[in-house]
């Protein structure tokens, strides 16, 4: 009963990317399983890979066993979707699986990765903030010690629960008194 309720996926031939969504410039993962009629897995077969952009231009790729597992890095893709068909032979029958990922272009706080101070002093007056360099870190320091804004703020949670949710208390309390009428019947007392 236990192997008839399982409720995993059968299927004999699983294909998919290691997350449904890359950044242009990262490496693409596509990871593969392949296993018999018993669900035992497979490791000297080939998967073949058909790899499909927005434009309709296919890519072949051969996936490359690795201990239980199949797996393809694919680099240098370009922006867009991608649609891809898996298929390998075992025993004459042919299996097939399909999937999809995204490559999305580069976001804009990546393109310049060093600190633009003109811009940063123009966003400190647009705000009415204060712009400070790495050089007048300890003039913040003071300033920030100075400042009247920041306060000491303590929270208290407090939680209650009613008695009638603990069950377990009840059970003891209830093991409890019979145990003492059990033992005042015992000795004879009331």
């Amino acid at each position: 009963i236990q192997y008839l309720s399982v409720k995993d996926e059968k299927k004999l031939l699983k294909v998919y990317a290691s997350s449904r969504q890359y950044g242009v410039g990262e490496q693409v993962n596509l990871l593969g399983e392949l296993y018999n009629q018993s669900l035992d897995p497979i490791s000297n077969q080939e998967i073949a890979v058909v790899l499909t952009n927005d434009e309709g231009k296919n890519f072949k790729y051969l996936m490359s066993p690795r201990d239980n597992q199949y797996k393809l890095n694919l680099k240098n893709l370009e922006q867009g979707s991608y649609t891809f068909n898996a298929s390998a032979t075992i025993g004459g029958i042919k299996l097939f699986d399909k999937g999809y990922f995204t490559i999305t272009g580069k976001q804009k706080e990546f393109i310049t990765l060093t600190a633009d101070h003109g811009l940063l002093r123009k966003m400190a007056k647009a705000t009415k903030a204060q712009f400070y360099t790495p050089g007048s870190v300890e003039q913040l320091a003071e300033e920030l010690l100075a400042s009247e804004d920041f306060k000491t703020v303590i929270t208290e949670d407090n939680k209650t629960e009613e008695l009638i949710k603990f069950k377990w208390l009840f059970w003891i309390l209830l093991a409890l008194l019979t145990l003492e009428w059990f033992v005042r019947k015992w000795n004879g007392g009331l």
